[in-house]
């Protein structure tokens, strides 16, 4: 079975969780074992019982400690042997769902995505130390069930029967990092390396460029997320949604693309062309387009919404890798996140509406199939991709 690995932001924070002030600490050598654990016994001592440690068993590495402390002790805490960094928890991600509104959330009451009767999929749920520790969405649009519902919902989704490990995290440095992490260590730690698929559908607050000097909390993720990728794990992403401002992709992952094969998702309109608020890549690295303005989708564990943004688009995106994985995997075929993205590609074709005809400038677009994107968007289930890989 294809598993989709979704790390969902909630509006719960970090920060609201701890008495005092949190940061995160870096350590000099991450695969130091002997001297991460030295350095973690003195930031205890210094922070009684007030540090987590991410230490991997898969990979042998101190990823980060996130400590609870007073302003005041930083100086002496920096100085701490093996401590190479030392930052403020502060949120560093947002949501790229630009608006979403609610439906009748009563109307589909018990009929939800992932509670359903033929529902055969599985959930499997991690939290990183910023979050309750419950199985529900907490986001005030329901951003985490509304991507997830777009990738492998019974109702709205594209993979409907896929198992769906679900991230739950906050916006900040640490629990992004984190994330990520835990993501990546649980897909290797099951065996899952061929046949999952990580959606992240959020990006940076602060816009970059490659050539921007990358601060401290990036560089632990770029490390992991690149490090996943070249061993197979697909990662879908969404484009961003300050196109109006910026037409080329300016955050944190999505401009990744361009270096490696990462999977960036632009929304395209009703009619198949390039949404006003999408970004997309701006170098070397190609695009992936699908359905981003006024998509149904998930609203929390029982309701429906409408929505816009680029999250949404990655959704799809992200279940149809998980679905065609199946048959690759199936097949006993090992497919790389460059032959997938280059397979997807063959898949895509420009949209068109029997009242406009064809549009030599829309994108080549991964929808549902309909004959009409326009009526296809307002069906209340998206029919899944039907294809045979010999």
């Amino acid at each position: 079975m294809a598993r989709l690995v979704l790390i969902t932001a909630l509006i719960l924070t970090a920060v609201g969780l701890c008495s005092g002030v949190e940061y995160v600490v870096k350590p000099s050598d991450p695969k130091d074992k002997l001297a991460c654990e030295m350095t973690g016994k003195l930031l205890e001592k210094a922070c009684p019982g007030k540090v987590q440690t991410y230490f991997s068993q898969i990979r042998q590495v101190t990823q980060l400690w996130l400590i609870d402390t007073n302003p005041t002790e930083i100086t002496k805490i920096s100085s701490i042997p093996g401590v190479r960094f030392i930052e403020e928890n502060i949120p560093i991600t947002k949501n790229t769902l630009e608006s979403a509104y609610v439906t009748d959330p009563e109307a589909i009451l018990n009929l939800t995505d992932f509670v359903q009767q033929g529902y055969t999929g599985s959930i499997e749920w991690l939290w990183t130390p910023g979050v309750s520790q419950t199985k529900d969405d907490n986001d005030a649009i329901y951003h985490g069930s509304c991507v997830a519902s777009k990738a492998a919902g019974w109702i709205h989704g594209v993979s409907k029967n896929s198992r769906l490990v679900v991230v739950k995290t906050s916006h900040s440095m640490a629990d992004n990092e984190w994330a990520f992490a835990a993501a990546y260590d649980d897909i290797v730690r099951k065996g899952r390396v061929h046949s999952s698929v990580v959606l992240y559908a959020r990006s940076s607050q602060v816009t970059y460029t490659l050539s921007s000097m990358l601060p401290e909390h990036w560089a632990g993720i770029r490390d992991l997320l690149f490090e996943m990728i070249d061993r197979d794990i697909m990662v879908v992403t969404s484009a961003g949604n300050e196109g109006v401002t910026n037409q080329y992709a300016n955050t944190i992952p999505a401009i990744w693309g361009d270096v490696v094969p990462l999977f960036v998702v632009g929304a395209v309109t009703l009619v198949g062309q390039i949404s006003s608020m999408s970004q997309r890549l701006s170098g070397v690295g190609s695009n992936i387009w699908a359905p981003g303005e006024k998509v149904k989708c998930a609203s929390g564990l029982s309701g429906e919404q409408t929505v816009t943004g680029t999250s949404a688009s990655a959704g799809m995106v992200a279940g149809l890798v998980v679905y065609l994985l199946k048959d690759f995997h199936e097949h006993g075929r090992i497919v790389t996140p460059t032959g997938m993205k280059d397979f997807i590609s063959t898949l895509s074709r420009p949209i068109f509406t029997r009242k406009r005809g064809p549009q030599s400038s829309n994108p080549n677009v991964i929808y549902n199939g309909a004959p009409f994107l326009d009526q296809s968007l307002r069906l209340p289930t998206n029919s899944t991709v039907e294809l045979q890989v010999s």
